[in-house]
């Protein structure tokens, strides 16, 4: 148990070791933030093998020993057809989620050297609707009546609870539906009258229990009837058990099958998304804020083109590892309170889209509450345990491998990043391993790559009474553009609405109303704008409208004691006490 628990607590480390609270680690955070918070977004990548040295170290037998390991090796190579196939390729992918449009799209393929990308799959899901590019229905006899054309692709089109039912139906088919098996029965001492009965009463109660019906008895000799009744009643209680079986399968399925229904939907998938980015970002702030506010890694670097660098070597990562375990046991109060911060700041629709169920909220925040730490000497003990265990990993993996890591993290424009990660391979000179590599993973993600940072919307907000706002958002030539805003009630806009604006004014400015706000309640919003070829930019910034509660103040505020909005006094008499603007600082 001990072991299990040391093993989890290193698991956990290994996810939040780069949480610190120096300058460069905060920046970090903020930057993965922003990223978390994004609605929408494009983003492209690949995927690709640098191998420079794949060999075997395990070579067959040959007789002649001149020269037989460098002409073993020429001859048996289990791995060259692997170094062929990964030379100059790559696996590139790119996307777009719109909770503008309620849109999402996913396309994936190879691409060799210089050459075009080779696509094999384009995928579009529109709330309910699913298109799947034509070249991969064809090659794979995936049918469809319909079939339509959007931005060049030709796409089949289908509709998801369809596919849902089809794809539940078929696993239904493969359910057996009929009692199947032989008693378990020893032979020994029975005569072959009573063992042909026996296997004759299985054979029928079988049937009989599975589909609950009645044979008529089978006659035959005193031990052949005997052996028939023993049998029966053994036949009716398996066949019934192996029903009771294949209506819970079946029962199973019919619950997939709904629950797949319910769930997938462009619009549920990406509210599902925005739930665990947002429970992501709280995460993050209650441990750079609470947990690791005093403690830090040293490991985020800023390099010469203001991009965040993570590099680590096996031993480095090891040391890491370490550091925070040992940080976390002497602090295991901290941790506890910084658990059960997260776990009470965590809506019930996030907990769910984490894979939480809310109902258990109290049972997590009382399990937590009944973590203790050790006595003195027994931390002491434990921490020593962690120590050499994570010492004998590091001289164990530095023995035959050195893993190298690089990964950049760099804000590129308003709403726009990119991210390489190299993970690199090499195995030591007499290994113990049976293969010697030499290789290197890397990958590359950018989002927004193509954005425009200077397509953006400036906003202005009139009060029309106490429960109606008018916003107006300008921007250059508003003709080329949709204009709109979200509209939450929390700031990480987990659970927004998208409001598209209509109307024009004689200026040809976007004119937004809201009416019928809520009193005492915090509205959060953010403009955005939509260019022809569907790239969004979001403001950086948000606007918080907090209305006043039914009655209004005796004593409205004024501009010294609410300084922040000059306009605010005359908010505060009509029924909106403050607005303001929340500013996220960052590099374009």
């Amino acid at each position: 148990m001990k072991k299990r628990i040391i093993a989890v607590v290193l698991f956990v480390v290994m996810l939040f070791s780069f949480v610190g609270c120096n300058s460069t680690e905060l920046g970090f955070v903020d930057i993965v933030k922003s990223i978390l918070m994004l609605q929408d977004f494009t983003f492209e990548g690949s995927l690709s093998l640098n191998i420079k040295t794949l060999e075997t170290n395990e070579l067959p037998i040959v007789y002649d020993q001149k020269n037989a390991k460098a002409s073993t090796k020429a001859m048996y190579d289990p791995y060259a057809s692997i170094k062929d196939m990964v030379k100059n390729m790559a696996l590139v992918y790119s996307g777009d989620i719109s909770k503008t449009d309620d849109k999402m799209a996913f396309s994936i393929g190879i691409k060799n050297g210089k050459s075009p990308v080779n696509t094999i799959i384009k995928l579009i899901l529109s709330d309910k609707t699913l298109y799947i590019s034509r070249a991969f229905t064809d090659a794979y006899g995936l049918d469809s009546t319909t079939y339509e054309t959007m931005g060049g692709t030709e796409y089949a089109q289908f509709d998801v609870d369809e596919l849902i039912t089809k794809y539940i139906d078929s696993a239904k088919s493969n359910v057996t539906n009929e009692p199947y098996g032989y008693p378990d029965f020893n032979e020994t001492n029975k005569s072959n009258d009573y063992i042909d009965g026996y296997y004759s009463g299985y054979e029928n109660g079988l049937q009989d229990g599975y589909f609950d019906k009645t044979t008529p008895v089978v006659a035959g000799p005193a031990d052949f009837s005997l052996g028939y009744d023993d049998g029966y009643t053994l036949g009716t209680k398996d066949g019934a058990a192996q029903k009771v079986t294949y209506d819970n399968n079946i029962a199973q399925l019919d619950t997939l099958g709904q629950q797949l229904k319910d769930n997938i939907s462009s619009s549920k998938l990406i509210n599902n998304m925005s739930n665990i980015r947002s429970a992501l970002t709280k995460g993050l702030d209650a441990l750079a804020n609470m947990l690791f506010q005093n403690f830090s890694l040293d490991l985020i670097k800023i390099d010469d083109t203001s991009s965040y660098v993570i590099s680590t070597k096996t031993g480095t990562m090891l040391d890491a590892v370490k550091k925070t375990a040992l940080y976390l046991m002497d602090n295991i109060e901290l941790a506890k309170a910084t658990a059960k911060t997260i776990m009470d700041s965590l809506t019930d629709e996030e907990l769910t889209a984490i894979g939480v169920d809310p109902t258990t909220r109290d049972k997590i925040n009382a399990d937590i509450d009944k973590i203790t730490a050790p006595e003195e000497n027994d931390l002491d003990s434990a921490k020593e345990q962690i120590s050499q265990q994570i010492d004998q990993y590091k001289s164990m993996l530095g023995s035959f491998v050195k893993l190298n890591t690089r990964s950049s993290l760099e804000k590129i424009g308003l709403n726009a990043f990119d991210n390489e990660t190299v993970i690199s391979v090499k195995t030591l000179a007499n290994n113990t391993l049976p293969v010697t590599v030499d290789a290197a993973l890397i990958s590359k993600l950018s989002i927004n790559k193509e954005l425009d940072p200077e397509i953006s919307a400036t906003d202005t907000l009139t009060i029309l009474n106490p429960n109606s706002v008018r916003i107006k958002i300008s921007v250059p030539d508003s003709s080329s553009y949709t204009v709109g805003i979200l509209l939450s009630t929390d700031e990480f806009f987990t659970d927004c609405k998208v409001i598209k604006a209509t109307t024009l004014d004689e200026n040809g400015d976007y004119i937004i109303t809201l009416n019928d706000l809520d009193p005492h309640t915090n509205y959060y919003y953010k403009t955005f704008t939509k260019d022809e070829t569907g790239n969004v930019i979001y403001s950086s910034d948000y606007t918080v409208i907090r209305t006043v509660p039914d009655v209004a103040p005796v004593n409205p505020p004024t501009s010294d004691s609410n300084p922040s909005i000059p306009l605010a006094i005359t908010f505060g008499l009509i029924g909106i006490v403050s607005i303001s603007r929340k500013r996220k600082t960052a590099k374009a």
